[in-house]
């Protein structure tokens, strides 16, 4: 297998470190909880994260820890998921002229 279709193969299974859940988690947590990896195929030690169910259970926790902060402050409902549900129409309303505000 050439080296590129490797390369290509490897990256299709693995998370970039700009992914929302590797920002959220940070690589520090996820590399003291188990796993980073070194794409070897480029010289600048770009990194990826190989294991997707760690960092999901990792970005479940820290969403879960924020939901009771929130929870303590007297909110009776608070629902986390990790990804925005399919299908829901939320989204930023803006002020029309001639509407209260």
């Amino acid at each position: 297998m050439h080296n590129a279709t490797q390369h290509c193969s490897l990256l299709k299974t693995h998370i970039a470190p700009h992914d929302k859940r590797v920002q959220f988690v940070g690589l520090k947590a996820y590399a003291d909880a188990g796993g980073v990896i070194r794409d070897l195929f480029t010289g600048d030690g770009g990194v990826h994260v190989a294991d997707v169910l760690l960092l999901e259970r990792l970005a479940h926790a820290k969403l879960e820890r924020e939901a009771d902060r929130v929870r303590e402050e007297g909110w009776k409902w608070v629902e986390i998921s990790l990804d925005y549900p399919a299908g829901t129409e939320f989204g930023r309303v803006y002020p029309r002229e001639g509407h209260c505000r």
